[in-house]
């Protein structure tokens, strides 16, 4: 699902720098099955929120179905960051809300952006995942 959430992404954003992938468990809503996880960083001509609702289209293309929030789904696509930006829509936020306390965001990340600086908390990732618990296990090395 990761592999092919890239190729649909790579028709929209350019030059992507791939992380390595991760196993974590699950949060939330805990009975259900460990989660796979990378990052991507890459150059679009998209606005963040034509970059949404892309992001969505693509989801839902490979059968993502939302039957409760963090319960079970075949991929789930979030923008952590864009730019330097700070957006504020209704299903819409960047920076990620939760991406600064997540193992399984900050790790893949800082592999391929360690010195992205966080445009609300003026920290780099790498200097976010040094505070962060890490439970997330590495699968691959890319």
């Amino acid at each position: 699902q990761l592999i092919s959430a890239i190729e649909f992404l790579s028709e929209i954003i350019h030059d992507i720098r791939i992380a390595p992938f991760y196993r974590s468990s699950p949060q939330g809503y805990t009975e259900q099955q460990d989660f796979y996880n990378t990052c991507i960083s890459g150059l679009c001509s998209l606005e963040a929120l034509a970059l949404f609702r892309k992001t969505k289209a693509i989801e839902k293309l490979m059968g993502k179905q939302e039957l409760f929030i963090n319960g079970p789904r075949v991929i789930d696509i979030d923008i952590i960051f864009f730019a330097d930006q700070i957006h504020q829509e209704l299903f819409l936020q960047i920076p990620h809300s939760e991406a600064h306390k997540r193992d399984f965001v900050l790790l893949p990340l800082a592999k391929i952006e360690p010195q992205w600086q966080h445009p609300k908390l003026g920290v780099t990732v790498e200097q976010l995942l040094a505070k962060c618990e890490q439970t997330s296990i590495l699968l691959q090395d890319i």
